[in-house]
């Protein structure tokens, strides 16, 4: 879920940025989504999960910033990334650490993104974004 909301993201940035982005980069951002539950998991072994997943969340979403940077072209892009970034990883950390509220926070979150991401979109004819039809002779 985490993953996917954060190809979202590229996504609209895609989208509403005139940006093309081949699949080669989204499969990047996705690593380094993975490789910040790694980094979460050996560090929360040697220091407090507090301190492991600022850590970790810090080191993601500056390498992916950074990598926004360059493959969005824009540095104001890029800010849009890292504050939008910021937040996702801010609203999964207070969920993990929410225990018997985890389940209502992550619907009612999800139910808000999902509500954002139509409003967004609602005026995409999604039709004309697909291949060309073409005529029949």
């Amino acid at each position: 879920m985490f993953i996917g909301l954060t190809f979202l993201v590229y996504y609209f940035a895609e989208l509403f940025g005139k940006a093309l982005l081949h699949p080669i980069q989204y499969l990047f951002v996705g690593v380094a989504n993975c490789i910040f539950y790694l980094l979460l998991l050996s560090l929360a072994e040697h220091v407090s999960f507090v301190t492991a997943y600022f850590i970790s969340s810090i080191a993601s979403i500056s390498l992916i910033s950074l990598y926004s940077k360059s493959i969005l072209n824009s540095r104001k892009k890029a800010t849009h990334v890292f504050y939008i970034l910021s937040g996702l990883y801010s609203y999964l950390f207070v969920t993990l650490r929410s225990e018997g509220f985890a389940l209502i926070l992550g619907s009612i979150g999800l139910f808000a993104i999902l509500g954002l991401a139509m409003y967004l979109t609602r005026n995409i004819d999604w039709h004309k974004m697909g291949p060309e039809i073409q005529a029949e002779e």
